[in-house]
């Protein structure tokens, strides 16, 4: 009985924590938040249903604009020309009690005080649609793009956040665009649509990409190499879509995820990019994170929210910071890399340690290590969240040194689940998840 009080107890210090690669970050919001974007390690900026936010501290706090709380206004995608000069786009819902009058307009904010106050015009235009998107290249060049009715287009500034002016139109309605130079770009849509350019927007060439879902999210690390992501309901089954690309688009490799809701897709290079959205599970859908390390031969499972039912934007400053942002308000900060530390054995072995496992999550597969300086018994039990004990991983004296233990939970269903350590007088207990 006291081995499950103490379990029961341990529990509670993770309810601001998921996982130890992902940190929450606790704020008292509660809109799903739809972007965020970060210019260095401390200044960044979210926005989302009817809100802006902006901390300048990494996230330790987050505060909301003064002068924007608007009802009707849904922020999708926010980025900054420099220090001081950003843009947010959007929608302006204006509603009806037949919903099927409701009227949506494309709209936007800007501010050229680091986001401390935001001018708002109304909208943009009387034709309804939506922008989906807003990047900048440098401090004068950037594009907004979206939708009216049903076909995509762009806007192009060369003089910061002022003076989008209209260029081009597409057959589908586009939701993602990325630019990597003044050049060079691409923008993804409904149907699997791509098309790229590379004299800064003046000419498109339209791409194949092997699917027919809609491609939510496109992100491109140079002029070869990228990935694009989106899911689609086909006869009421949800069917996801990562792409990846080694030659600027002319040839795409398509990975089907049936079951997962995939929102966006961030790169930092040719191998390393996170996937963020949701995934159907029998309580619901669950916010979760993949990520690769072999330009997208393999996903595995990174994050999953126990708060959050969606995934919809994430942003990483360098291989190791990144933010990533959801329904429910959720902001959650990583300074790995989101990749669990695994003990290389080059230190020295003089303390008692239980290692996170990795991967986790996990399935069916995964691996915990842990170290003792002297010889004594030593026992690793897995157990749910109830304290019940599953079963025994370890239960012998053991000499000193360092030790690793492969466990299986294909007998166990999906779930929380806690390793917990006895070695001496040293204990020490941690969480892992099992996601089949």
């Amino acid at each position: 009985m006291k081995a499950i009080i103490f379990l029961i107890c341990f529990l509670s210090a993770f309810i601001s924590t998921i996982y130890a690669q992902w940190a929450v970050q606790e704020t008292s919001f509660s809109k799903t938040l739809y972007c965020v974007y970060f210019a260095d390690e401390n200044n960044g900026w979210i926005c989302g249903d009817a809100t802006i936010m902006r901390t300048s501290n990494g996230g330790l706090d987050w505060s909301a604009t003064g002068n924007l709380n608007r009802l009707g206004h849904v922020l999708y995608s926010i980025a900054f020309a420099d220090n001081d000069s950003g843009y947010a786009c959007g929608v302006k819902i204006i509603p009806d009690f037949d919903p099927s009058l409701t009227i949506y307009l494309p709209s936007y904010a800007k501010t050229c005080n680091c986001g401390e106050t935001w001018e708002f015009p109304s909208a943009w235009g009387n034709t309804q649609g939506r922008w989906k998107s807003v990047c900048f290249v440098n401090n004068t060049t950037g594009w907004l793009a979206g939708y009216t009715g049903s076909a995509g287009k762009i806007y192009k500034t060369t003089s910061g956040i002022n003076n989008f002016t209209f260029q081009a139109q597409f057959p589908k309605a586009i939701y993602s665009s990325c630019f990597i130079d003044e050049n060079i770009g691409w923008v993804c849509g409904k149907d699997g649509y791509m098309s790229r350019t590379s004299d800064g927007g003046e000419s498109w060439t339209d791409q194949n990409t092997g699917t027919q879902l809609d491609l939510n999210s496109v992100k491109f690390t140079d002029a070869h190499n990228g990935f694009a992501a989106g899911y689609k309901y086909i006869s009421g089954s949800l069917e996801g879509v990562v792409l990846s690309t080694s030659d600027g688009g002319e040839n795409w490799i398509v990975l089907n995820l049936p079951g997962r809701l995939l929102n966006t897709v961030f790169a930092i290079d040719k191998n390393t990019a996170w996937l963020g959205g949701s995934i159907q599970t029998s309580g619901g859908n669950k916010g979760i994170i993949y990520y690769t390390s072999d330009g997208g031969v393999n996903w595995e499972p990174q994050y999953t929210s126990e708060t959050s039912t969606s995934i919809y934007s994430i942003h990483f400053i360098n291989a190791s910071i990144g933010w990533a942002v959801g329904s429910g308000g959720e902001i959650i900060k990583t300074t790995t890399g989101g990749v669990t530390s695994i003990y290389d054995g080059t230190e020295e072995l003089n303390s008692f340690r239980l290692l996170q496992n990795y991967p986790n999550p996990f399935n069916p597969n995964t691996k915990i290590n842990y170290s003792i300086p002297k010889t004594c018994f030593v026992t690793l039990k897995v157990y749910d969240l109830l304290g019940k004990e599953v079963l025994y991983l370890v239960n012998e004296e053991k000499p000193e040194g360092y030790y690793e233990v492969e466990f299986n939970g294909a007998l166990l269903s999906s779930g929380v689940y806690l390793y917990s350590i006895q070695a001496g007088n040293f204990s020490d207990t941690k969480k892992f998840i099992l996601l089949r």
